[in-house]
């Protein structure tokens, strides 16, 4: 099935004054040579760590099992669309959608955006928070978030 049918049938027609729908994909561990790096350096140290500290083999695959989990949003491939409906985010055909009615704040970092579903952010909050990545597309996605918000009837996020 091709993406723009998928596109046209979730929102039907599309509001001729929205900026067009943003669509892009973001999988860390292909595109980052730093986050592969730093994975694999992971990996290694915990798996010696525990073969010295245990010498079994149970719980130094254990112990790779928990690193591999962490790094799970960097290891899977994900595809996000921003447009009139909210922030969507797709992860081996299972859509997450973000509803532009539940961002209450949003905070920009260097590699994406965290949306965020209370109005003051606290460093806990990002462990609820759903963190947006920009890929290529910086601008776009600011520019789209400032519309959106807006015109959702806050000027300021």
């Amino acid at each position: 099935m091709s993406t723009a049918s998928t596109i046209t049938r979730r929102y039907e027609q599309l509001p001729e004054d929205d900026p067009p729908l943003l669509e892009w994909d973001d999988w860390p561990i292909a595109h980052e040579p730093f986050t592969v790096a730093v994975f694999l350096l992971a990996l290694a140290a915990t798996s010696l760590g525990a073969w010295m500290v245990t010498a079994r083999l149970l719980w130094t695959f254990l112990a790779d099992s928990l690193i591999v989990l962490s790094f799970l949003r960097a290891l899977l491939p994900a595809t996000y669309r921003m447009g009139p409906q909210g922030v969507e985010r797709t992860v081996f055909g299972r859509l997450h959608r973000i509803p532009w009615q539940t961002v209450r704040a949003v905070r920009i970092g260097d590699r994406g955006v965290f949306l965020l579903d209370t109005t003051r952010f606290s460093p806990v909050d990002a462990l609820r928070a759903v963190f947006v990545p920009f890929g290529p597309y910086r601008e776009a996605v600011l520019a789209r978030l400032d519309y959106y918000l807006a015109h959702r009837g806050e000027s300021q996020w």
